[in-house]
């Protein structure tokens, strides 16, 4: 596959205008695409969320919940999982070592008749979004499931788009049993979070959704924010390589091509003070 790449000499242009063209524009046609999805997701339920992952993600899609076939589980799976888990947990211990009776909040006797104070308490429900199409992502659902469990999250529900064999992949499913979710479903972007945020006969409703996405998946997230909370709008990728002589040329095109292999509308960034180190990565 060829990628379309241009050099930029900064001894003879500005580099700071090739970086000012890549700025986000407001797309009222991703918007309307966007809503009119989440309206039909609100709508039909279960009955749209087949129809668009049948349309965008796999004609032999056929069901909604992803089932695990028990597949054996990479040994650095389980591994990966369990230091996600351990570094959050120990966070957490860090964050809330001050606090008073379970160690989840703290009160202060402001004066004789005012008393203040602080609980900190895991949500109910928590949507995990792994992206999936062009490549499956095990890592994303260990990162996101990993500080839910940690934090006490009581559900933790996956969403990922299914393979063109109608399927999810099994390095996915393997990573989704390690991290103990509650479900998971095989839907994508935009009808992903519509679901989570209104709930369908199969997919339960849940207080948050996270985890990163394509533009589609961003709006949705924007337009729904107050109906489900959102972590953030993530993407498209983007991703800065600064190289200079010393620099391993693979590991710094290996950077560069996992963040801008997610869509096509990612960017990356190789930053060099050496041409020919350049011209080798």
């Amino acid at each position: 596959m060829s990628l379309p790449l241009r050099i930029v000499d900064c001894a003879s242009e500005s580099g700071l205008a090739a970086l000012a063209s890549r700025v986000p524009k407001p797309d009222e046609a991703l918007e309307k695409s966007v809503a009119a999805i989440i309206q039909d997701v609100r709508t039909r339920g279960d009955e749209a969320l087949l129809e668009i992952g049948q349309r965008f993600d796999s004609e032999r899609l056929s069901s909604i919940k992803a089932s695990d076939g028990g597949d054996p589980v990479e040994p650095s799976i389980e591994t990966a999982y369990r230091r996600i888990f351990d570094f959050h947990l120990r966070q957490l211990e860090v964050l809330t070592a001050s606090m008073q009776k379970d160690g989840r909040g703290w009160r202060w006797q402001m004066s004789p008749d005012l008393l203040i104070g602080q609980r900190l308490l895991p949500l109910q429900s928590v949507g995990i979004y792994a992206p999936g199409g062009r490549a499956s992502y095990p890592s994303t659902v260990l990162m996101l499931a990993g500080p839910a469990n940690a934090a006490g999250v009581d559900r933790v529900y996956l969403a990922t788009p299914a393979a063109p064999d109608g399927e999810v992949d099994k390095g996915v499913m393997g990573a989704a049993r390690v991290a103990q979710v509650s479900g998971a479903f095989k839907m994508g972007g935009a009808a992903a979070v519509a679901a989570f945020a209104f709930g369908t006969e199969t997919v339960p409703r849940v207080d948050k959704i996270v985890g990163p996405g394509n533009r589609f998946l961003n709006e949705a997230k924007r337009q729904l924010w107050g109906s489900i909370g959102v972590d953030g709008l993530y993407g498209p990728s983007e991703v800065c390589v600064v190289v200079d002589e010393t620099s391993n040329a693979a590991f710094a095109a290996a950077d560069l091509l996992t963040q801008i292999e997610h869509a096509p509308d990612n960017a990356g960034f190789l930053i060099s003070v050496s041409r020919s180190k350049l011209e080798e990565v």
